[in-house]
């Protein structure tokens, strides 16, 4: 009698690691393919913020090159036109000039 109670025990002990380790498996799994889609998540949104931040980055340098840009294009303006103005302030002068009959 004592072989066939340790044969149940036996049989209900086997079916119950048997379960206890499917059901751990199950939950390493599902823990690993939770894991590492928030892996894939972070690295995404990562990813993405450093590329918004290099391109901020690559607007504010080029920004610096526009400024100069503009400030040199006004200064050559200003300068190639410089000659025009004493031209004209000359012409305004000689106008003058001759009505005042010096």
């Amino acid at each position: 009698m004592q072989s066939v109670w340790n044969n149940i025990y036996s049989t209900i002990s086997n079916l119950v690691n048997s379960i206890l380790s499917t059901v751990s498996s199950v939950f390493d799994s599902m823990y690993s393919a939770i894991s590492g889609t928030i892996d894939n998540i972070y690295s995404t949104v990562s990813s993405g913020f450093d590329n918004a931040v290099s391109y901020i980055s690559g607007l504010i340098s080029s920004a610096y090159s526009w400024e100069v840009d503009l400030i040199s294009g006004i200064v050559a303006g200003i300068t190639s036109k410089i000659s025009a103005v004493i031209n004209a302030v000359s012409n305004v002068a000689s106008t003058i000039w001759s009505y005042l009959h010096f």
